[in-house]
């Protein structure tokens, strides 16, 4: 412990305890101040809650334009879905003649693979 009566930061750290210590607390708020915190914080709870009713009469509003946007998209994306399924059908059949190395050949369809040894 006698490191600790050397060391500065250990004496800071007294000095500020000593200095907390000594010091009464501030005067709370005078009378008008008190009314005029409580003025203005009312105020703003009001003006916060007026902002949120009109974002949330906004949304209400905005719901069926956002509904008929997204079943729009989901009826083009149907029709892309169904375009891409037509198009893999037309070539599911083909198939593609590859020859070995030792002259026989094999059919293998699109998408799949053999493994080499």
């Amino acid at each position: 412990m006698q490191g600790q009566q050397h060391n500065t930061l250990w004496n800071q750290a007294r000095q500020w305890q000593a200095n907390a210590g000594n010091q009464r607390p501030s005067q709370g708020l005078s009378g008008l101040k008190l009314v005029a915190a409580w003025l203005i914080g009312g105020v703003v709870m009001i003006f916060s809650l007026f902002a949120a009713l009109v974002m949330m009469v906004l949304g209400i509003i905005m719901l069926p334009f956002i509904r008929r946007r997204m079943k729009k998209r989901m009826s083009e994306m149907q029709q892309r879905m169904q375009e891409a399924q037509d198009k893999a059908n037309g070539r599911q059949n083909y198939s593609r003649d590859a020859t070995r190395e030792d002259g026989t050949s094999t059919a293998t369809l699109d998408g799949e693979y053999q493994v080499k040894e």
